[in-house]
């Protein structure tokens, strides 16, 4: 009886959301099995005792009595464990769900960032800089990271900071007389081995230089600052630009680099995280707040 509940008639019908005809069923089922306990069962095994009276309605409900309260209580054990299982099975699609974006997210970075500074490299190729031997030196050094360091959830901390004094360095060197770049890292009471998501600093550094880049001949100034205190990192960055209608579209507010950063840290530092980005007609500023993990 309680098989037939659990496993045929809750699946099929209850879950279903055919009350109706599970209540029916239901009812039915316990009729059944009341006449196979009354007639089969006890004269079978009790045929002296309790086999020798006749079929009645009261034995019809005594059994439903005797069995009601055991046959509800299975059935919500059953429903507990279901939705138990349903919400493990949730969680692990999730889960997945989440591992899978994170990757797709990964997977666009790279060659955004590829893209970017090959555009650089081009530059001072079509011009035969003497730079261009350097910039691919810096550019071999920032690719092996990007490679072999960033296929991890999180990475050390010193590796990602080193990425980033890299990185600095192969856009200074196409910064050249236009302007000055500032870059300060200052680390307090934070002896401690810390994590943190690849590329989760990089995308607003590469924002900064190339909003001061692509709208400013001169006078480039581009601050960044860095510090650790504990288990808490706060990132300054503040660059320069000239204000074009098409500029505030095309540059501040899109692009793959800066939506998907913004995705990451929701998907990666649901809680442990504040981002503010401020602009006004000639400064673009981003701080953002990272509560790491050990």
């Amino acid at each position: 009886l309680f098989a037939s509940v659990n496993y045929v008639l809750i699946p099929k019908f209850f879950k279903t959301k055919k009350f109706f005809v599970f209540l029916v069923l239901l009812l039915a089922t316990l009729l059944v099995f009341a006449i196979l306990e009354e007639t089969v069962i006890e004269q079978l095994f009790f045929a002296s005792s309790r086999g020798k009276d006749a079929l009645s309605i009261f034995d019809l409900y005594f059994f439903i009595g005797e069995v009601g309260i055991p046959l509800l209580s299975f059935f919500v054990i059953k429903l507990l464990f279901d939705n138990l299982e349903n919400q493990k099975r949730l969680g692990l699609v999730e889960k997945n769900s989440l591992q899978n974006e994170l990757k797709f997210l990964r997977s666009q970075i790279q060659p955004h960032f590829l893209f970017n500074s090959l555009n650089n490299l081009y530059e001072y190729t079509i011009t035969k800089s003497d730079k261009a031997p350097d910039l691919v030196l810096q550019l071999s050094k920032v690719l092996r990271y990007v490679l072999y360091e960033t296929d991890r959830d999180y990475i050390q901390l010193e590796k990602e900071i080193q990425f980033l004094h890299q990185y600095i360095a192969l856009q200074k060197a196409q910064l050249e007389s236009r302007g000055h770049v500032d870059f300060n890292l200052k680390r307090k009471d934070s002896e401690d081995e810390l994590l943190i998501a690849p590329f989760i600093l990089m995308p607003f550094i590469e924002n900064s230089f190339k909003h001061s880049l692509n709208s400013q001949e001169n006078g480039i100034a581009i601050q960044i600052d860095i510090t650790i205190e504990g288990h808490k990192l706060e990132m300054l960055v503040s660059n320069t630009y000239e204000q074009y209608s098409k500029m505030e579209t095309d540059l501040t507010e899109s692009g793959i680099g800066l939506k998907n950063v913004k995705k990451r840290l929701e998907l990666m530092y649901p809680k442990n995280h504040s981002l503010e980005i401020d602009k006004s007609n000639t400064n673009y500023i981003v701080r953002l707040f990272l509560t790491l993990r050990p």
